[in-house]
């Protein structure tokens, strides 16, 4: 029969603990598991080549950037790295947007960035009947490899970019393996317009350098879609800009307000309608108009801090920043 060893009491108390101990350690690790937040991706969408060799379509190699990009920056896991940061590294390694390919990338050289979307698309005939050819591939920037399975290939009909967009951007989602509540799953799937022509003169008027053109295009875009919020807030930033030399003008007020009855949640419209109240505040005639464009700015700038709480990207970190000054120095008079 075999002998039970005797244990002395201390000797059972420690080894009791030390067995509490080894139990204890893997659940607590399962915890800090479960409730990890999913990492931060610093997500670059390159503006697409076109490779229809027909000038024609070229405004859409930034028109596909701008509209993924925006729409991506509804989810919170993604902070994606706007354009004028996208042109300024392309800048410094001296690539030329269009250029732009897996073998060009240098690892180290891309900060902020962990994964870049490349895309080239071919318009195929012209007209009702022309067809569009798209390719995506997300690209890892660190280790300047193609992810596997994250790319997409699809040809259909032109008239139906927005669907082609759509599945570009679920795509883009589901590769990288980010879950959405569907709160963001229905922003995700929000077109800015539904009509092709509008949507066409927006981003012809976005590239547009010239000012007095950029407000011809945007009221163009506008005559096809009256509900387009981001053409009418373009449309009065380019305005607000233009008309910087008169203290007020009742057309960037009208088309401010427009874009946020149509979309309240557009922040960048608040901002904007702060600057032209702070403006009038500052310049304005009269005592009573001053007083009542400071009540107007201060409300304006507090709402786009509202809405923009959360908000990573260092571009738009600096314009909270600066609404905020702004607002302290209004509430101060």
């Amino acid at each position: 029969m075999e002998r039970l060893i005797p244990v002395n009491g201390h000797k059972l108390l420690i080894m009791l603990f030390i067995a509490m101990l080894v139990l204890l350690v893997p659940l607590k690790g399962i915890a800090d598991t479960a409730g990890q937040q999913p990492a931060v991706v610093g997500l670059a969408v390159a503006p697409f080549k076109n490779i229809s060799q027909n000038p024609n379509y070229d405004w859409l190699s930034a028109a596909f950037s701008e509209t993924i990009s925006t729409r991506l920056s509804q989810v919170k896991s993604f902070n994606l790295v706007e354009r004028s940061q996208m042109r300024k590294l392309l800048k410094e390694m001296e690539i030329s947007q269009l250029g732009l390919t897996e073998k060009s990338i240098e690892p180290g050289k891309w900060a902020g960035v962990d994964i870049l979307m490349l895309g080239s698309f071919l318009v195929m005939g012209q007209g009702e009947g022309a067809k569009m050819q798209v390719n995506t591939r997300l690209v890892d920037v660190q280790k300047a490899i193609i992810l596997k399975g994250s790319g997409l290939s699809q040809q259909a009909e032109f008239k139906t970019l927005f669907s082609l967009q759509d599945k570009i951007i679920f795509q883009t989602s589901s590769a990288l393996a980010r879950t959405t509540d569907p709160a963001t799953k229905k922003i995700l799937a929000c077109h800015e317009t539904e009509s092709l022509a509008a949507y066409q003169f927006y981003h012809l008027a976005l590239q547009e350098q010239n000012p007095h053109k950029k407000v011809i295009l945007y009221k163009k875009a506008l005559s096809f879609d009256s509900n387009y919020a981001l053409a009418y807030l373009n449309l009065a930033s380019a305005l607000y800009l233009s008309s910087y030399h008169r203290v007020s003008d009742i057309e960037v007020e009208k088309n401010a307000v427009k874009a946020l009855s149509i979309q309240p949640n557009l922040s960048e419209g608040h901002l904007l309608l702060g600057s032209y109240y702070e403006r009038i505040a500052n310049k304005g005639k009269g005592k009573k108009q001053r007083k009542q464009a400071r009540k107007k700015a201060i409300f304006h700038y507090q709402q786009y801090i509202v809405q923009t709480q959360g908000e990573k990207r260092k571009s738009q970190l600096y314009k909270i920043k600066r609404a905020k000054r702004r607002l302290t120095r209004l509430q101060r008079k």
